[in-house]
Order: structure tokens, then sequence, then C-alpha cells
């Protein structure tokens, strides 16, 4: 759907979503998926291909400027840093209780 602009008039539209520090996955995943995460519903009757790339990208991007959520990829990053934060933890727990058993 991209594809049909050009690389400048893409990089115009998309300017606001990559200036909040949207990846190319958080803008694939913005333009396929509401902020809920449920899809967008494809019609065929497109006019405007900018128009509806502004429409969806407006449900993460508040008039102001900001961003309403996390980019889907940060969240993901997000979550897998947690994830490796507690599995050090424990770890980290689990060592302790063998040296201690040791003593």
């Amino acid at each position: 759907m991209l594809r049909k602009l050009s690389a400048r008039h893409l990089r115009s539209v998309l300017r606001s979503a990559f200036g909040l520090g949207a990846t190319i996955s958080d803008i694939r995943d913005a333009l396929d998926h509401r902020l809920d995460g449920t899809p967008w519903i494809h019609t065929d009757g497109l006019r405007w291909l900018p128009g509806r790339i502004r429409h969806r990208l407006s449900a993460w991007i508040t008039p102001a400027g900001q961003t309403v959520a996390v980019w889907p990829v940060q969240q993901r990053a997000a979550q897998h840093a947690a994830l490796l934060s507690e599995q050090r933890a424990w770890r980290e727990a689990y060592e302790r209780a063998g040296s201690e058993k040791k003593k």
C-alpha cells in the first residue's frame, strides 16, 4: 500500500511519527491495528492514501503531537527488558541460595 507514494511524500506524511520515536515496525503496526490491538478494517474504496495514513496514525498521536501510548515495538522491548531483569533476579537469588547451602 505504501509503495504507491514517493519516498519524499511518504517521509512527509510519517514525519510526526518518526519525530516521536516510532520505528518502521511501529508504523506498520499502527497502520494495521488500533490502540486496543484490534485490526483496522480494510476497505476497497481507498480515495486518498495519505489521508488514510494520517487518520490511522491520529489514533496513536494526539493533536498536541504526543503519543497516546508507547509504540508497539518499544512496548515489546520494555516487556522483554522487564523479563530479562526478572530472570536475572531469580538467577541471583538461586545462586545465593546455593552458596548459602554450601556453608
